[in-house]
């Protein structure tokens, strides 16, 4: 430093003006160039030199120290101007990097440079790309015309192409095409965004794609090879294939004001759905290699989208953020933050951006409880990127800290425990269902043996404990519990439309209900409430096992144990008889089991009396024909047993006679009440015989049948069971048969009848109230028959199932005396029948006026 003070001052004393002076000019300053002209002489000697030499001029080198105010102020301005940079380095570039390489151009100055550089090449760029660019979109628009000539079968409507997501339609020549289209896109978005980041790229990209979205034929193609790439072979792409099919999904959503819907074959969505909608299905998280390709991609969609759209308003942005995309960043990024990985750090910081934190609060960007959950049953288990205890304080967390006290409108539970239990359920439920298409049964990967129910059926299983203990549902309790179980299952059994589809999925549905229970405390459900099942009115065994069990479990939390469990079989009886029904049908081997567990609750106690009671009466039943019946037993509880007892014999023996005969000597309402119930159970496995003629069981249940009615013809009671609106003191019965039974028990009434005999008959018909139920039975019959909903004997048509009963009911009205019903009530049926069977009408009247004139034609 002091050699150049040194020098500055001797220069000074001579009275020389340093700053005037050229580098390669003599000091006189002759010639007469203007100062910006030797300075532009300056560069151009320099380059020269430096061009010729490879090595930096001494006199640039001393210029930079002895005349550094000339060298920063005129030289380097004058070196550093604004050009496009050639793509293979020239002298200049040559030239200024030895200069940065020498510590000789200031860092901030050289970075101005850089920057002007950069902002000539867009605006010179953009100058002359506009007509370029149009022109070649103009030659690509037609060539792809030639090889893709749109054809209206690919559409429905006008604006929705069919995705087949099995089987891709296009042809060889197109794969190849779509591929070279992909291929040359992700290289041009990757050298562009070397050089400039997406939010100040040229339209190049939107404008290509627009380009490709005007032919339907080529997007259909496209679509396809996309899902195929996905779907299928995603941990095969490279980071490359990544980043640049992330982008171009990114402008094919946000080119939806002119791009077609999409439906995907076969359907996953119950409407059509955007481009990247329909693309973000064909990602998969079942197993740690599907999350990864899976989280990779969404992070590279999510912050293109963000920085392509930064600059725009807000509305716009989230044209270049694709909802399923995100929403499957939200759940896999809390499930695999624990794990290191490459895209970790990309994902926790774009996971913390201000922005995305933001788009949450928006409801298309919000990942709802139920969504979660239909994520988390698709997981394979054997695959998950999660070990068993990772997984569990994964979902514990979810459920309890997440998605328990986010809010509704967020799509959480609101802190409502009953809540997220209906949302587990449901997805449980939902999971086992074949009646809808779902994500998982595109990929022959994802079974459901190895997927994730165990995981959230256990997380159900702690709620509904933790519902019962803390009683934080806001209620009472275990019969809070009961009580909305069971209204949740009456919801998802209610069909407005009554056919052979919705009686399948309300078996369905009963039977995956039925396994899920199973996996409840039974202690919890002991409030019961009677629904009706699809079959023959029992409960399997597994299930009258678990609510028994329940039953004695519970009882031991009250001082009095045995009476409880008294009072409340008497109960059961009477609100619940399917549960009585199915108990004395499975007794024989339910009765060991709750014996040991009854003797473990209570240091050996023999079971409580209410539950002895249905020994003695299927010893009863056994052998009624020794003795009379015990006292005390509801009459169903005996019928059942009775029931339960012949059906083990071979036919209608001798046995079944004698007893009848010591019920009939009994006499008395109870004993009265006991066959008609033991005929409606009989009634019903006619009934079965001839819904299900495999069973071969028909002669056996009409013999049954048959032999009650020689006891019961003579009373009415019996044809209680045949009416819809009065069943009288037999009101239980309703309880313990499925609509479709009800509905075709007219056809069982005549189906029986037209198999006794003449004088059998002839007493039914001479009985109380007979015409009266005949006539409504038929009327039902005439509306099973119109409706189509009869199930006749393979070897009789439903024409002649009518017409016998027709003879039947025509008989019969003409064998009634006429004192039998009263005028209203023959008028009321008149009214009734007149629409279907004028002629059954016509006799009517006649019954009533026998002397009118219309009716001589008879």
């Amino acid at each position: 430093m002091e050699y150049v003070s040194l020098a500055k001052t001797r220069l000074a004393d001579l009275k020389e003006c340093v700053e005037d002076m050229g580098l390669y000019e003599d000091v006189s300053g002759a010639g007469g160039a203007s100062l910006q002209c030797q300075t532009v002489q300056d560069v151009e000697k320099a380059l020269s030199l430096f061009d010729s030499t490879g090595r930096i001029s001494a006199t640039v080198m001393e210029a930079s120290i002895f005349r550094r105010p000339y060298f920063l102020t005129r030289f380097l301005p004058a070196l550093l101007t604004q050009r496009t940079l050639p793509v293979k380095a020239d002298a200049r570039m040559s030239f200024i990097g030895a200069l940065k390489k020498a510590d000789k151009i200031p860092a901030a100055q050289y970075s101005y440079y850089v920057e002007s550089c950069q902002r000539h090449r867009q605006q010179e760029g953009s100058a002359v790309c506009a007509e370029e660019v149009c022109a070649q979109l103009s030659r690509i628009s037609h060539t792809l015309s030639v090889i893709f000539p749109d054809r209206p079968d690919d559409l429905i409507g006008q604006t929705v192409i069919k995705l087949h997501t099995h089987t891709p339609l296009s042809p060889e020549l197109h794969v190849k095409v779509v591929n070279m289209i992909l291929r040359n896109f992700c290289q041009c978005m990757l050298d562009t965004s070397r050089e400039t980041p997406p939010n100040k790229q040229s339209l190049w990209a939107s404008r290509l794609v627009s380009v490709l979205l005007s032919n339907t034929q080529l997007v259909s193609s496209l679509l396809h090879r996309l899902w195929d790439l996905f779907h299928n072979q995603g941990s095969s792409l490279s980071a490359a294939h990544l980043l640049g099919l992330s982008a171009f999904v990114v402008h094919l959503h946000a080119s939806m004001s002119h791009s077609p819907l999409v439906q995907l074959v076969p359907p996953l969505f119950p409407e059509p759905v955007s481009v990247g909608e329909a693309l973000s299905a064909a990602l998969l998280c079942s197993t740690h290699t599907d999350m990864l390709f899976c989280v990779r991609f969404c992070v590279a969609a999510v912050c293109y989208g963000m920085c392509r759209g930064d600059s725009l308003p807000q509305q716009q942005q989230q044209d270049y953020i694709i909802s399923g995309l995100y929403k499957k960043l939200l759940y896999l990024i809390p499930r695999l933050a624990s794990h290191s990985h490459s895209w970790r750090n990309t994902a926790l910081q774009l996971w913390r951006h201000p922005a995305v934190q933001q788009l949450q609060h928006t409801a298309q960007y919000q990942l709802s409880v139920s969504e979660w959950l239909a994520n988390e049953l698709r997981v394979q288990r054997s695959e998950d990127a999660l070990s068993d205890p990772e997984r569990q304080e994964f979902q514990q967390w979810a459920c309890s800290e997440l998605f328990l006290p986010r809010e509704v409108e967020q799509g959480g539970c609101g802190g409502d425990m009953k809540l997220l239990c209906s949302h587990l359920l449901t997805a449980i439920m939902g999971q086992q269902s074949s009646s809808h298409q779902t994500v998982e049964k595109l990929d022959e990967r994802v079974s459901e043996r190895g997927s994730c129910l165990p995981d959230i059926l256990s997380r159900l299983q702690e709620l509904v404990y933790d519902m019962e203990v803390t009683a934080l549902s806001g209620c009472h309790g275990k019969y809070d519990i009961c009580d909305f179980l069971f209204e949740l299952l009456s919801k998802r059994c209610s069909f407005t439309e009554k056919s052979i589809s919705t009686a399948l999925c309300l078996q369905h549905t009963l039977n995956t209900w039925n396994r899920v229970l199973l996996a409840l405390p039974a202690v919890l459900l002991l409030k019961l409430k009677t629904y009706q099942p699809a079959s023959v009115g029992l409960l399997s065994y597994h299930l009258t096992s678990y609510f028994l069990r329940g039953v004695l479990c519970a009882s031991v939390r009250c001082g009095r144990s045995r009476e409880e469990v008294n009072k409340a079989w008497s109960q059961i009886s009477v609100h619940c008889p399917l549960l009585l029904l199915s108990t004395v049908h499975w007794w024989q081997r339910l009765s060991p089991v709750l014996s040991s567990l009854w003797r473990g609750l209570t240091d050996g106690d023999p079971l409580p009396e209410q539950l002895q009671l249905l020994t003695v009466c299927q010893s009863w039943a056994c052998s009624l024909e020794k003795g009379p019946s015990p006292p005390g037993p509801a009459a169903l509880l005996l019928a059942a047993s009775l029931h339960g007892a012949w059906q083990g014999r071979g036919g209608a023996d001798q046995g079944l006679s004698a007893a009848l005969r010591v019920l009939r000597e009994e006499g008395g309402p109870p004993c009265q009440q006991v066959l008609v119930f033991l005929l409606f159970l009989c009634v019903k496995d006619h009934l079965s015989s001839l819904l299900y003629p495999e069973e071969q069981r028909s002669q056996r249940a009409v013999d049954l049948c048959t032999e009650l009615l020689r006891v019961l013809v003579d009373s009415a009671d019996w044809l209680l069971l045949f009416k819809s609106d009065d069943h009288g003191v037999y009101q239980s019965i309703t309880m313990v048969t499925s609509d479709e039974f009800t509905r075709l028990m007219p056809w069982a009434f005549y189906s029986l009848l037209l198999q006794q005999s003449a004088e059998l008959l002839h007493r039914a018909v001479c009985g109380p109230h007979f015409l009266h139920t005949a006539v409504l039975c038929y009327i039902h019959l005439l509306q099973l028959f119109l409706e189509g909903h009869t199930l006749p004997p393979a070897d009789h048509q439903p024409f002649q199932i009518v017409s016998h009963s027709k003879q039947l009911l025509l008989r019969a009205i003409a064998q009634t005396p006429p004192t039998a019903l009263s005028t209203s009530q023959l008028r009321e049926l008149e009214s009734q029948v007149s629409a279907l069977d004028p002629e059954v009408s016509a006799a009517l009247s006649l019954q009533l006026d026998p002397d009118s004139p219309e009716m001589e034609f008879l």
